[in-house]
């Protein structure tokens, strides 16, 4: 048709009035019931939904009942006394109206300065989407005197010295020594949540979190260091930050001051030049200023012009997620609905519901106290103005001394305190710890993203900051993913909290799931009000996992579940004594455990969906409480790791918790053997033919013991005729065994006596030429027994130089020609040509000298170079004598006369045991150390000549006895445990 025709039929058209509508075009519908009554139904069908979710219970971490002074709560903005302890009345009045809720009632709560509490009547607000604040549920948050608020506080001041540490300077070669202090600090933590890399805090993973993308690539994500495109304007993310070491509250009097809720002395000091956020105080500078929707949205506009085609704004297609509708119509485009509209809505939209939900925490719930408040109880305790039950771990812990150090700078040398530096001068908002509310909304909100956007693809143009932060270069490291950098960024808010001072480590792993899932309770409701054909959001949780969300599925928990610890129990489910509560480093002692044994991976609440271990790399799933590992994996000895996750479905389904890690040491060499029957000190035992072992009296007892290998029972035998101590066993060729000396109050004996296997009985066999004690009893190549030095009265001095052998044959004693010198707690070997070498006895003199059986004489020899005295003496396999004692060792070879130094052991001790084993090495245990007794254990290797610690015994010892048993373990007994004999025994397993 012509344009003359068409503009012909128009015109006649007009006059007429009677233009046709096509057969496809409907009336517009008038406003009427039905759509009014459809309208209700999904208002009304979404809070069907929502209420239908049972209710969570609401626990809190008893703290503010066990403590009826309340020091364990929030309580900034009350009034406090000198020492910074709420006034409890005051306390009792603010938790009153918040649990009572009157509004009325929060205005005649007593203040200590002109600062207000922040919003306490948000708790009780409704809201008209998703959950009820008070239908979701977090786990109660840590204990005052817990050992994870020990390691989180610790934490909070290692971030503090290294807020000045450039983000890219933790992983140089050059970093500075605060970092690599605070590696070392958190790795010893008993409990620590933060991210490690098979069981250890790395520089690439020191002060993240723990969710998936956090740590992968740079500290800082791209979405707070890209421009953003602000309409027609973009915005550079350089910000005002503050000047380096703007540390503040580091004096009591300041500290005080901001408790009670006054003002700062001081106002803050910025940097005039803008830059970009390149270290913690920067991040902490970041969150000072931030709205809540600034970091979710910015990154909302920078994803919204990735490939946008048309550059109008409304729709971004190819960054939008695959279920969106619009990427497979041909002739339409989204805008209000699935469109950039829809997603900034969304976004804005679960801001206020995210605070709703956490505000709720904070005041109804946990009334945690902040950080600086908690430092402040360490500053009393440390300074003993006033005591608190805080963990030991962090009153010993080395951070300790370089706050002070710290603090002493930042008062101008006027003293320092255990105080927390704190980035902001007026400290912590004023509103309870527990969760933080940075890190909800930002949880939600990046969970919203998630929800709009195809979040696998690579980031673009991928930046890090230069060092002195005002200019970005290139990013040249393994791509960068949205989904990781939009994780990476709700760790930057929340951990930007904590570089401030302000929240604790759990205040943010628990509160960005929080958000989390407020968000998702909100998208099953939106999920309802499409007209679009659409099969639910997608989403890439913090748990790992990729959800589809439709207006009924996933069933989605009412509770943010989280691994509260580990315990290890026995085939019934009870918690085995010693390891009720596990922590790092601490050791599996397979050996003690009763068979059935596992470990338990301990939840909030106490039942979920699913926990998912991953032990040394290999992961499980357990379905039903309670959640165990079995002891096949960490039955194998050395170090395993794990990493537990709570899961709302099973076999780790549905949406992740809060994980926790655990790094354990199996031991597989000492485990407890059977009791003796009555405790034993300061004896001896020795080896019989048939492998049994035969211990002696003691000091209040004349009994003795026979011990058998095979069933690892003690069992009574012959009544020995003295009870006694220091003496000395000795099997004799013909099976039998000497006793010789010994002491017990200021009775020396020289009675001897002799136990024959056969019958179990002892037999008096004669006397030596006079009395002894801490003398040695060596067994020589004829079968004759050379008895040599020793005490003989309460002076000890006497029989030092006196020397005797014993014929069993005759069943008599002889004396031989004296030693060189008076000795006594000295050793006494057989060398391989018959000798005997004999070192030590004096404190101070460095002795040593040969008995030739043969001859019947003695030789002096060049010493060692160091005094010995109540040290050990082992034959080698090679004929060499190792000779310990405190911290050092020499060896004796026969070949040359010739003493080396050999390596020192790692412990000093006096009195230990050595025992050689099968493969040749010497097994040191036990003995006394400066005002201890000595547990750990040691081994010497004569190929290498070097010591390496072994698995320290089940308890300290000294006045023991070790000996190599025919199965190749070696059994320990006794102890005097300052005057208290002990009954538990121990086998070592090489």
């Amino acid at each position: 048709m012509s344009s003359q025709a068409s503009e012909a039929t128009l015109q006649q058209e007009e006059k007429s009035g009677t233009a046709e509508a096509p057969q496809a075009l409907r009336p517009v519908p008038h406003p009427g019931p039905e759509r009014a009554d459809d309208a209700l139904k999904v208002r009304v069908d979404a809070a069907t939904f929502q209420r239908g979710v049972p209710l969570p219970d609401h626990p809190n971490n008893g703290d503010e009942a066990r403590y009826v002074s309340r020091f364990a709560n929030y309580s900034k903005g009350l009034r406090h006394d000198a020492y910074g302890d709420v006034l409890p009345a005051d306390y009792s009045q603010l938790a009153g109206s918040v649990v009572s809720g009157v509004p009325d009632f929060f205005e005649a709560v007593p203040l200590g300065g002109s600062r207000k509490f922040v919003n306490p009547q948000a708790a009780q607000a409704y809201q008209l989407e998703g959950a009820d604040s008070h239908a979701l549920a977090i786990a109660p948050a840590p204990t005052f005197a817990g050992l994870e608020v020990s390691g989180e506080m610790e934490e909070l001041y290692w971030m503090a010295l290294a807020r000045d540490v450039s983000f890219q300077d933790y992983t140089s070669a050059s970093a500075p020594a605060v970092i690599t202090e605070a590696l070392q600090g958190l790795n010893q933590l008993g409990v620590y949540r933060g991210p490690r890399v098979d069981g250890q805090v790395t520089a690439d993973t020191l002060f993240r979190d723990s969710l998936p993308g956090s740590t992968v690539g740079p500290f800082v994500s791209q979405f707070l260091l890209q421009d953003v495109p602000y309409g027609a304007q973009t915005v550079s993310q350089r910000i005002r930050t503050r000047v380096p070491g703007d540390d503040r509250v580091s004096t009591f009097a300041e500290w005080l001051r901001i408790q009670n809720g006054q003002l700062p002395s001081q106002p803050e000091t910025l940097d005039p030049t803008p830059r970009y956020l390149r270290n913690g105080r920067d991040l902490a500078e970041f969150v000072h200023h931030d709205f809540p929707l600034q970091a979710s949205l910015n990154a909302l506009l920078i994803l919204t012009v990735r490939n946008d085609t048309d550059t109008d704004g409304k729709s971004s297609p190819p960054v939008h997620d695959e279920n969106n509708p619009y990427r497979q119509y041909q002739k339409q485009d989204a805008f209000a609905t699935f469109g950039n509209a829809d997603g900034q809505d969304l976004l804005g939209r679960v801001m206020k519901l995210a605070l709703l939900g956490i505000w709720f925490q904070k005041w109804q719930v946990h009334r945690r106290q902040r950080p600086e408040e908690f430092a402040g109880r360490v500053h009393n305790t440390k300074s003993g103005t006033r005591t608190y039950p805080i963990h030991p771990e962090l009153l010993d812990s080395p951070v300790l001394p370089r706050v002070l150090e710290r603090n002493n700078t930042l008062n101008g040398g006027g003293g320092g305190t255990y105080l927390l530096p704190m980035a902001f001068p007026e400290g912590s908002p004023l509103h309870p710890a527990y969760g933080s509310g940075h890190s909800t909304y930002v949880g939600a909100g990046v969970t919203m993203l998630k929800a709009f956007f195809k979040t696998d693809l690579p980031v673009q143009n991928p930046v890090v900051p230069g060092a002195d932060g005002l200019s970005l270069e290139p990013y040249t490291g393994p791509a960068l993913t949205i989904e990781n950098e939009l994780d990476k960024l709700a760790m930057n808010i929340g951990v930007g909290r904590l570089f401030s001072g302000v929240h604790w480590r759990s205040d943010h792993e628990h509160a960005v799931r929080l958000g989390e899932l407020i968000a998702l309770r909100v998208l099953q409701d939106h999920a309802r009000t499409y007209n679009e054909h659409f099969t639910g959001f997608r989403v890439r949780t913090f748990g790992g996992n990729t959800l589809t969300v439709t207006s009924i599925a996933p069933v989605l928990p009412n509770h943010v579940s989280a691994v509260t610890g580990f315990s290890i129990v026995d085939a019934n489910g009870l918690p085995v004594p010693g390891y009720e509560s596990l922590r790092n480093d601490m050791t599996l002692r397979t050996g003690d455990l009763p068979s059935g044994w596992k470990l338990q991976v301990n939840t909030f609440p106490a039942t979920v969906g699913s926990v998912r271990v991953v032990c040394d790399g290999i992961t499980t799933h357990d379905d039903a409480a309670p959640y165990t590992v079995e002891a096949t994996a960490l039955a194998g000895p050395g170090v395993h790791t794990l990493m537990a996750t709570p899961y709302s479905g099973t076999s780790g389904s549905g949406l992740g918790g809060v994980p926790l890690g655990l790094r354990l040491k199996t031991d597989i060499h000492w485990k407890v053997t059977g009791l003796l029957n009555e405790g034993r000190m300061n004896h001896d035992m020795v080896v019989l033919p048939d492998g049994k072992v035969l211990m002696g009296p003691t000091y209040n007892a004349n009994t003795t013991e026979l011990y058998d290998p095979a069933t690892g029972l003690w069992s009574q035998t012959g009544v020995a005729k003295h009870s006694r101590v220091h003496y000395t066993l000795t099997l004799l060729d013909n099976g039998k065994v000497l006793l010789v000396g010994g002491t017990k109050g200021s009775v020396y004996f020289a009675e001897t006596e002799l136990y024959d296997p056969a019958t179990g009985t002892w037999t008096v066999s004669g006397s030596l030429a006079q009395p002894r004690f801490e003398h040695t009893a060596t067994l020589l190549a004829d079968g004759r027994v050379l008895v040599a030095g020793g005490y003989a009265d309460p002076s000890s001095t006497g029989s030092g130089r006196l020397a005797e052998v014993y014929d069993p044959a005759s069943n008599a004693w002889t004396s031989v020609s004296a030693p060189p010198w008076g000795q006594a707690q000295h050793t006494a070997t057989r060398l391989d040509d018959g000798r005997v070498l004999v070192v030590g006895g004096n404190w101070n003199t460095p002795l040593a000298a040969l008995f030739d059986p043969t001859a019947g004489t003695w030789a002096e020899l060049t010493p060692p170079g160091d005094p010995f005295i109540n040290h050990t003496a082992t034959l080698l396999q090679d004929g060499r004598v190792l000779v310990a004692g405190l911290a050092r060792s020499w060896i004796y070879s026969p070949t040359g006369g010739s003493w080396t130094r050999a390596g020192d052991p790692s412990v000093s001790r006096n009195g230990p045991t050595a025992t050689r084993l099968p493969d040749g090495r010497v097994l040191l245990t036990g003995g006394e150390g400066s005002n201890r007794l000595i547990r750990e254990a040691e081994l010497f290797d004569p190929v290498t000549g070097v010591w390496t610690p072994t698995t320290p015994m089940i308890r300290a010892r000294r006045g023991h006895t070790a000996t190599l048993l025919s199965n190749g373990k070696v059994l320990v007994a006794g102890s005097d445990d300052y005057n208290a004999p002990v009954q538990v025994c121990e086998l070592y397993t090489p």
